[in-house]
This record gives C-alpha cells, sequence and structure tokens, in this order.
C-alpha cells in the first residue's frame, strides 16, 4: 500500500511538472500578446497592435502570464528552458541578457534549434533597436536568413527580416522582402503590419 502511495505521488508530481513545463511558451506568448513591447515577433506569439514609443528601453510588461512562465523556468530541466529563458528577458527588454544565454549555448537540432536562432535574431535586432547598432541588425538579418533556406514561406522570419532590413537603412532590400512575404489568411493583421512599412519606405 505504501509503495502504492509512494508510486501515485511520483507520477503525479512528474505529470505536473511536464504540464508545468509544456505550458511555458504558451505563458511567454500570453506575455508577448498581453503587452507586445516591440515590433519584432516571437515564436507562436498572437497579434497585439505596437505600443506608442515601443522603440524605446523602459517599457516592461509585469503580467501574469510571465511572472508564471519564469516561477516554471525556475525549476525545469527542459532541453528548450534556456531558449524560453531569453524569450523571457527579450519580453523584459533585456536584449543583452537574451544574447548572453543563447550566444554561446551548444547548437540545438530539429525545430528547437530553429527557435534559438530566431529568438537569438530578434535580441540582436531588439539589442540594434536601443545602440543604433548595423551590425547587430546585419546579425539578425543573417539569422533569419538561415531560417528562410530551410523554411521560405516561415512569415515569421520574412516579417522580421524585412523589419530590419528597413530599420537598418536598405530600403530597397525591405522593399524585395515585402514583395516576396508570403500572403496568408490566417494573419491578415501581421501581413498588413509588415505591407505598412511600404508607406515608410516610400
Amino acid at each position: 500500500m505504501a509503495a502504492s502511495l509512494l508510486l501515485a505521488a511520483g507520477l503525479s508530481c512528474y505529470f505536473y511538472v511536464t504540464r508545468s513545463q509544456s505550458a511555458v511558451p504558451e505563458l511567454l506568448a500570453k506575455a508577448y500578446t498581453a503587452h507586445r513591447p516591440f515590433a519584432w515577433r516571437l515564436p507562436d506569439a498572437g497579434y497585439a497592435s505596437l505600443p506608442p514609443g515601443e522603440r524605446g528601453t523602459a517599457l516592461t510588461i509585469p503580467t501574469q502570464a510571465l511572472a508564471r512562465a519564469e516561477a516554471s523556468l525556475a525549476s525545469t530541466g527542459s532541453p528548450k528552458a534556456q531558449v524560453w529563458r531569453a524569450w523571457a528577458a527579450l519580453l523584459k527588454r533585456d536584449a543583452a541578457g537574451a544574447i548572453r544565454l543563447l550566444e554561446g549555448a551548444q547548437p540545438a537540432s530539429g525545430s528547437a534549434g530553429f527557435e534559438s536562432l530566431e529568438v537569438l535574431s530578434v535580441a540582436y535586432c531588439l539589442r540594434a533597436d536601443q545602440t543604433g547598432s548595423r551590425a547587430d541588425y546585419g546579425r539578425g538579418i543573417a539569422g533569419f536568413d538561415q531560417i528562410l533556406a530551410a523554411r521560405p514561406a516561415d512569415p515569421r522570419a520574412m516579417y522580421n527580416r524585412t523589419l530590419a532590413l528597413h530599420r537598418s537603412g536598405q530600403p530597397a532590400q525591405a522593399m524585395e522582402s515585402i514583395l516576396g512575404a508570403p500572403r496568408t489568411n490566417t494573419t491578415p493583421d501581421w501581413t498588413d503590419e509588415l505591407r505598412g512599412i511600404t508607406v515608410i519606405i516610400h
């Protein structure tokens, strides 16, 4: 009986931790959507309009979803934990912290590798927004190019690449990227926002 109770308790704890860890990306996406802190897109995050002054440095999003995600990250053993921590740092506009977490990390394979590269590339671009570094925009663009080489129709990479080209002072290349952006019925707001850049370029 005692052994059965211990086993049941162990399984209950295991499933609780597993559910908690699997909820981290969803919580991070909710935090982004609840208070979108910048123009850049992050994995699996829904659409939200840009707040005024999104290119400042003081804006943070102390939402309940972010607090819950960080609480789960404190005890997670998931191989994606480093990426999620970097993602949380970005939501607090800590681009340098996100870069420190991912820049020297062991490259992951498969979808985890693309997610890590995507978050790192966004971190470079956000730091470029904060510092004006063209080199960081270039690092971000190189990351998005790498993603698009494997996934030519990836809408997030296409959007982020176009925005990075525009902000780094390459309007012609940004226009080319816009013209090549995938048109989808599932993300009309993102598509409209991306194409709205053409108004600024012209």
